[in-house]
């Protein structure tokens, strides 16, 4: 029994060990290919995840091929402190995104509001600096780029593009119900008559490509969408994840368990007992 506990506990690690440095290499790359402001920002949680991966592995292989369990102790006091880590930010992503709102509509967010969301993701995406640094990412990745004349992005660049290809018609177009007429595919005037709406989307709106309409509400919203389908799927993910740490630290246990017996039968033989 105590070598199949440890057989599994060693693949499952060796598995950890793998996504580990496969983690480290994408932060790695990150290094040395500069990239935007959003690519930087993710370089040291990614190395910090990889590194922590390589250690937990590392000592549940230890644990489990030398079978030290010193080392494994250590190893399933990690797990444990993971899976309440994993537990608790799974129940905190539901929380925050279970917010009840209406189906959206084929042509953008327009039946969405601000206040269909959350305060805790309203005040961290949507709001002061926090969106100031938002909007800083999502004009490093030029995701109103393919509106006008595209540039030369790297494949980086253009995947964290395709995640927000959906902000678009919102965050690159004025709100259709201002009446603002277009001239090309990055220039909007306004009719003779006026702005047909005196809504606050209408004034926040600039021609500008650095502006456009990423101050508009319904940029904020559709982000907002954007972020909470993103931390539902995330949900999904840590709960699979969650299954599988639990599952090696349940053997884990029970290795552990045969060791220490086996490590008695060992030492009572030792001494010349039956």
């Amino acid at each position: 029994m105590a070598r199949i506990c440890n057989a599994i506990v060693a693949v499952i690690n060796a598995i950890f060990l793998l996504a580990g440095l496969a983690t480290i290499l994408v932060a790695l790359f990150f290094y040395v290919e500069k990239g935007t402001q959003c690519e930087e920002s993710i370089k040291m949680p990614l190395l910090i995840i990889g590194a922590g991966f390589i250690v937990v592995s590392m000592l549940g292989l230890i644990g489990a091929c030398c079978r030290v369990n010193f080392f494994l102790i250590i190893h399933l006091t990690i797990l444990f402190l993971m899976i309440l880590a994993l537990l608790g930010f799974t129940v905190f992503a539901i929380f925050v995104t279970n917010k009840d709102v209406s189906e959206v509509m084929s042509t953008g967010y327009e039946d969405y509001r601000l206040g269909d969301f959350s305060n805790w993701m309203r005040t961290h995406f949507a709001e002061g600096e926090n969106w100031s640094k938002v909007k800083s990412c999502l004009l490093d990745v030029n995701i109103c780029g393919n509106l006008g004349h595209d540039g030369v992005h790297d494949q980086f660049s253009s995947l964290f593009r395709k995640k927000f290809t959906s902000l678009q018609p919102d965050c690159c177009r004025p709100p259709p119900t201002c009446g603002l007429k277009s001239a090309n595919a990055t220039f909007w005037q306004a009719p003779k008559t006026g702005l047909t709406s005196k809504d606050a989307d209408c004034s926040a709106w600039n021609n500008e490509q650095d502006k456009l309409c990423l101050d508009c509400d319904v940029c904020k919203v559709g982000f907002l969408d954007n972020i909470r389908r993103q931390w539902r799927h995330l949900a999904i993910f840590n709960c699979i994840l969650l299954a599988v740490i639990v599952f090696a630290y349940c053997v884990g246990c029970f290795a552990r368990r045969s060791n220490k017996s086996d490590n008695k039968k060992d030492k009572y033989r030792y001494r010349g007992y039956p």
